[in-house]
């Protein structure tokens, strides 16, 4: 969102009649800009506290975005109130979105413990940190690429096809990237039933270890200490799906 800002303002400041960007007009835009990003990302905050229901949520927030991002790619450049609208709603669904990760995180350690035995905290959180920045780094680029090809020309008044290549970057190319992910999104595996699933029978391994036992660790010749005789059927990864599966 922030790496089109600049230009998008000046395309709205500039409009189509060429005429001078004003001052007021464009931090009124980044102004407003910001508390979309703010406002988001609070309430987004707030439904996670509420909303348990992860799946759903993710397909909420996906939506929402789409939408958003779908009018910015009919909506007139010089409507800065209809575009802040349709920033708004954008950032609402991303913000849901980014704020789910941590919770998405938080579901897959308990699903790698409940599946294979070991927690994976930090892999997890090293490869999540690595999206985040790849994704950055990628979106700006390919933001940067699709200015240039639609002939974007910083500080000057626009072509009828350099604001076009602004619209596409602003809206269309964030909602098909959104699309894609909603798509990828259908594989995870964790929904309401497996999730409360998953913690109980954690739980019920957890209570069966002995008092200063181990639960679902290595000894120093690689063997597993399955933490006594009420936990070896806890952490063999198989025994646990075989009660039921997925």
């Amino acid at each position: 969102m922030t790496a089109t800002a600049q230009p998008l303002a000046s395309a709205v400041g500039s409009g189509r009649a060429g005429q001078c960007p004003a001052l007021k007009e464009r931090l009124g835009y980044f102004a407003g800009n910001f508390g979309n990003i703010l406002l988001s990302t609070t309430i987004s905050s707030f439904l996670l506290l509420y909303l348990t229901d992860v799946l759903g949520l993710a397909a909420a927030a996906v939506v929402v975005a789409v939408l958003g991002n779908g009018a910015l790619l009919f909506v007139p450049y010089d409507t800065v109130p209809a575009i802040l609208v349709c920033l708004a709603v954008a950032g609402l669904g991303m913000g849901t979105a980014t704020t789910l990760n941590y919770t998405l995180l938080a579901e897959l350690t308990d699903y790698v413990e409940w599946h294979h035995g070991h927690r994976i905290e930090g892999a997890l959180a090293s490869l999540a940190s690595f999206a985040a920045k790849a994704g950055g780094g990628l979106g700006g680029a390919a933001t940067a690429y699709c200015l240039g090809l639609f002939g974007y020309v910083a500080h000057a008044d626009q072509s009828e096809w350099a604001l076009d290549g602004i619209r596409y970057a602003q809206g269309g190319i964030p909602m098909t990237l959104i699309l894609l992910g909603g798509l990828v999104f259908l594989a995870y595996p964790i929904n309401r039933h497996v999730s409360a699933r998953i913690a109980n029978e954690l739980a019920e391994r957890r209570a069966a270890v002995p008092a200063g036992g181990a639960s679902g660790t290595e000894d120093a010749d690689g063997s597993r200490d399955a933490g006594g005789s009420g936990s070896t059927s806890g952490y063999g990864g198989n025994d646990a799906r075989g009660s039921g599966g997925k």
